[in-house]
């Protein structure tokens, strides 16, 4: 009973096997015989002279769209095309229904050699200029690659221009356009898919109703252009993915390839969803994003992203859904950051995702499942934007030396563990909300004006002071020269105040150098960071004493010279005073008796304003008194 249920299924299969190719017409290709037929109309079916180009038989299958039932054809190609002659289906926006272009041996790929392909993409989907100058479709225009390798392609592959989907809900699938990459290979290319609405003014497309789908399909050793800028750009060149208003499902597989001058995938208004497991391996992204997304939704799960080098992974600008980015990242080094020039008029940042005026949600995203990774520079970059970073489980993250740079942002981190970084936040005037997340409060501290919250507001002023007390070292002992009763220090260009705040021991050495003058009254400090704390002892207090009895015994000294001056000034000045009254006396009495007396008056005045002082006893009390006091201190 179960061999006859297996019999009729085979049987089954097989019928509806032969009623499929009797509704589809197949159209052959063969680049290696002479033409001869007269008109592509002439070529490729059963009974007919094999088409000699893709071009004739890409003719050829409009026609047969338009005239035959079967809304299925195939293009089937006979033996490798090299790159002699230019190689090009021409403009297919005219078919309507479904279109395989395929290789007559499904174990074997044709090569399909793109190096004289300069002037036409391989596939051309463009909308006239002129209203009512194409032909409408019924029907979803969907085409398919199969059992192909493309090499050397700088023109790019699949060119989509057409007036796209707006509507959420189309009325029809006359919009509507699939393009297939199935066991295809893109080898040494440049260009492989540009989607761009015709006459775009900024609106909102159904990205949908554009779709690719990579399915088992690989790029090998990939680059930049350096031939066709990007559309709207004249200093950009075009990434070898440009999609405006489409979508991607089921990613494409990359090895091996560098790009030095753009991203892998530029997307904008569009979708990427791609829930096969994608390899992406052994590739040099410099500082451009293996995906530039710009309001766009990005799901990217099953990724196995291994050997790469680059400084960043992803870039969003201006997205506000929710972003699902499962990726196992695996031997990643994050290369030295270097800002380059902007990429569509938008600038990188040195982090491995950079999220810029969004308002987003990441789920399982940047989890630990290799420690082979070396990223140097912050695991998130986030500015302007409103962000929420989510784990189902609390697992540990890709080991970087930072979580998060965030600039002006709200940032919400739920169900994370973030203890393991000695710094994981960093940045200036932002809001992080922890909901069910492990933390320290001693590791928030390098976020300059930035709060936190769990339920309510967390304080972490006395934690991070705690942290960062700063121990003041002299390293030098200074040497005042004295000029007057103060003295007002001045550093010089060989003496200068250095602050030199350590971050691993939180102390601050202080080296201070100052020379007195007698015309300099302000000081200048110039902080230098520096990753070492070196500290000095300072002077002992016998040095300190002897520097005060020096600098006592001087003011001392100066002081009692103030008074020898003072005493001698006035001496003279009393001298004169008795022999302008003397000469008055003499014109009153002539009694040398008198004049006897006034010169003894004179000499006792002399001695009460002239006193004899030994100046060794006075500057030996006044460093006595100074020296008890700082004693007593």
């Amino acid at each position: 009973m179960i061999k006859i249920s297996i019999f009729f299924c085979v049987l089954f299969i097989f019928l509806i096997d032969i009623s499929f190719s009797l509704l589809q017409n197949n159209i052959y290709v063969d680049y290696n015989i002479e033409r001869n037929y007269n008109s592509f109309e002439e070529c490729g079916l059963n009974g007919e002279p094999v088409c000699t180009s893709l071009e004739d038989a890409g003719n050829r299958a409009i026609i047969l769209s338009k005239t035959s039932s079967p809304t299925t054809n195939s293009i089937i190609i006979n033996s490798d095309i090299n790159g002699s002659t230019p190689v090009s289906l021409g403009n297919l926006y005219n078919y309507c229904g479904t279109l395989s272009i395929k290789s007559s041996n499904i174990s074997i790929n044709i090569n399909i050699d793109g190096s004289n392909s300069t002037q036409q993409p391989f596939l051309n989907i463009q909308e006239a200029d002129q209203p009512n100058s194409t032909y409408p479709c019924s029907v979803q225009r969907s085409f398919q690659f199969q059992y192909l390798n493309f090499k050397n392609w700088d023109q790019t592959i699949v060119n989509i221009n057409i007036n796209q989907e707006t509507n959420l809900v189309p009325p029809d699938n006359s919009k509507k356009i699939s393009v297939y990459f199935s066991s295809v290979n893109i080898i040494s290319s440049s260009r492989i898919i540009l989607i761009y609405p015709k006459n775009d003014t900024g609106q909102i497309y159904n990205p949908k109703s554009t779709i690719i789908y990579f399915i088992s399909t690989t790029a090998h050793n990939l680059s930049s252009s350096n031939l066709f800028g990007a559309p709207g750009s004249i200093n950009d060149f075009i990434s070898p993915i440009h999609i405006v208003g489409g979508c991607i499902s089921k990613n494409i597989n990359l090895k091996n390839s560098t790009f030095l001058s753009t991203p892998f995938i530029f997307i904008e208004r569009g979708e990427i969803i791609s829930n096969v497991q994608t390899l992406i391996s052994n590739n040099n992204f410099s500082v451009n994003p293996f995906i530039f997304s710009v309001n766009s939704t990005i799901s990217q799960t099953s990724t196995l992203f291994k050997g790469n080098e680059l400084s960043t992974f992803i870039y969003f600008l201006k997205c506000y859904n929710t972003q699902t980015l499962d990726i196992d990242f695996s031997n990643t080094t994050q290369l030295p950051f270097y800002r380059r020039n902007k990429y569509l008029g938008f600038e990188y940042e040195d982090s491995l995702t950079v999220i810029k005026n969004s308002s987003l949600r990441i789920i399982n995203y940047l989890i630990m499942t290799n420690s082979s990774n070396s990223i140097e520079n912050s695991l998130l970059f986030v500015e302007n934007s409103v962000f929420e970073l989510e784990f189902y489980n609390m697992d540990s993250f890709v080991q970087s030396k930072c979580l998060l740079n965030t600039i002006n942002s709200s940032i919400t981190l739920n169900n994370l563990n973030i203890t393991a970084f000695d710094s994981p936040i960093i940045g200036s005037n932002s809001y992080i909300h922890f909901k069910a997340t492990k933390y320290s409060k001693d590791t928030l501290c390098s976020c300059q004006g930035c709060e936190y919250y769990d339920s309510t507001q967390i304080n972490t002023t006395d934690s991070c002071n705690a942290n960062t007390t700063p121990t003041e070292t002299l390293t030098e002992t200074p040497t005042p020269t004295p000029t007057s009763s103060t003295e007002t220090p001045t550093p010089t260009s060989s003496s200068t105040e250095t602050s030199t705040p350590t971050s691993t021991s939180s102390t601050t050495s202080i080296t201070s150098t100052p020379t007195s003058t007698t015309s300099t009254t302000s000081t200048t400090s110039t902080p230098t960071p520096t990753s070492t704390s070196s500290t000095i002892n300072p002077p002992t207090i016998n040095s300190k004493k002897k520097n005060i009895a020096i600098i006592t015994t001087i003011l001392g000294v100066a002081s009692i010279g103030s008074l020898v001056i003072f005493s001698l000034i006035y001496k003279k000045f009393k001298n004169k005073r008795y022999l302008t009254k003397l000469s008055s006396d003499k014109t009153i009495s002539s009694d040398s008796v008198l004049d006897d007396n006034m010169y003894a008056v004179a000499e006792e005045d002399e001695k009460d304003v002239s006193p004899t002082i030994d100046i060794s006893i006075v500057a030996y009390e006044h460093e006595h008194e100074d020296c008890a006091q700082l004693d007593g201190q």
